[in-house]
């Protein structure tokens, strides 16, 4: 979860540009909650033949149909793309404000706009692009505060302070001995490299039991 406060740097807090909710990514992108009707598809019949790839990380779909702007996928030829996000994706880049629109190789279906869409917006504020399916999410305050007025270092201590990082408060933190052994063996690295750090939240930890528990969940 994330919030977001706008500072007008007008000293006016009416002079601030568009905020598109929820809805209006919905209208704006021909997009409805629940189901996907991507309609600039019906424009562009066959958009494979529209990403072009610029080097072995680089993926561009060209502006076309409704799109206002080109789109990048970072992402290798290992990484196989969902179609319906890169549909997403263009919808994102037909929204009439963008600017820019990037995806970064975890690129997945979202609701609107896929997860992991950057998306560069002139004039406009649009909270309703972060997920929230795992509880992600942005809420977005609107003061009176001019930009200067307010100590953004300050606010963001104190929301670290007051709101817990996790169940245990901190991150397990890993060298690269750690982070290529969770590379190698996924998850079930994790117990050994927790109770080398001192945790021993993974301690009961099963990955077989944990295979199964994904098998069961949608």
């Amino acid at each position: 979860m994330g919030l977001l406060f706008v500072f007008d740097s007008h000293k006016r807090a009416d002079k601030i540009g568009p905020i598109l909710c929820q809805a209006q990514v919905y209208a704006r992108a021909g997009m409805h909650s629940g189901k996907i009707e991507c309609g600039l598809l019906h424009q562009v019949a066959e958009l494979p033949s529209k990403l072009v790839r610029l080097d072995p990380f680089r993926l561009r779909i060209k502006r076309a149909g409704a799109m206002v702007t080109d789109a990048t996928i970072f992402a290798s030829r290992a990484i196989r793309l969902e179609p319906d996000a890169v549909r997403q994706l263009c919808d994102a880049a037909s929204l009439p404000p963008a600017k820019k629109v990037c995806a970064t190789a975890d690129i997945h279906v979202g609701f609107g706009v896929p997860i992991g869409a950057v998306i560069g917006l002139g004039g406009a504020i649009m909270p309703a692009a972060v997920g929230y399916d795992i509880n992600c999410g942005m809420r977005l305050l609107r003061t009176p505060f001019s930009k200067g007025q307010v100590d953004t270092d300050r606010i963001a201590a104190d929301i670290a302070r007051d709101v817990p990082l996790g169940e245990g408060r901190e991150n397990l933190q890993l060298d690269k001995a750690g982070i290529e052994a969770v590379i190698d063996r996924g998850l079930a690295a994790l117990p050994e490299l927790a109770q080398r750090s001192g945790h021993r939240a993974w301690e009961a930890f099963d990955p077989e039991q944990f295979a199964d528990d994904l098998q069961r969940t949608e």
